[in-house]
């Protein structure tokens, strides 16, 4: 279940709340029993636009290989952004611009295998041979 930074409009209690998703919207304040409301500025949750990139975050959650297919992804990517592709298969961004150039080649190769970049795990697309 996740935690959600929460304050008590009553009695001021601070602290975290864990509840169901479902509950998200009604948490109760567990000094009071009150109404709560989720306070995400006393956990310095950045706006969106605002993001830091540094930390874990450099380590993409969304993308990486399996540790066999490591040499093949760092010549298919090419060295500009293969240094990305880490031994263990995980994907590591020094920066904002190297994560926007990995994107766009990672575009462009499956652009290149036949498939469409906005289709997720899309095998690649046969010609169909006319009757």
């Amino acid at each position: 279940m996740p935690q959600y930074p929460a304050r008590c409009t009553v009695c001021g209690w601070t602290g975290d709340i864990v509840a169901p998703v479902r509950e998200c919207g009604s948490l109760k304040c567990p000094s009071c029993n009150e109404p709560a409301n989720q306070d995400y500025a006393r956990k310095g949750v950045p706006a969106v636009g605002n993001r830091a990139f540094v930390g874990d975050r450099q380590i993409s959650v969304t993308e990486g290989f399996h540790s066999g297919e490591v040499d093949e992804a760092r010549k298919t990517y090419g060295a500009d952004v293969g240094q990305c592709i880490q031994d263990d298969g995980t994907v590591r961004f020094p920066d904002r611009e190297t994560q926007k150039r990995y994107m766009r080649r990672k575009a462009e190769v499956i652009k290149s295998q036949g498939r469409n970049p906005g289709e997720f795990g899309a095998k690649p697309r046969r010609p169909v041979e006319a009757p």
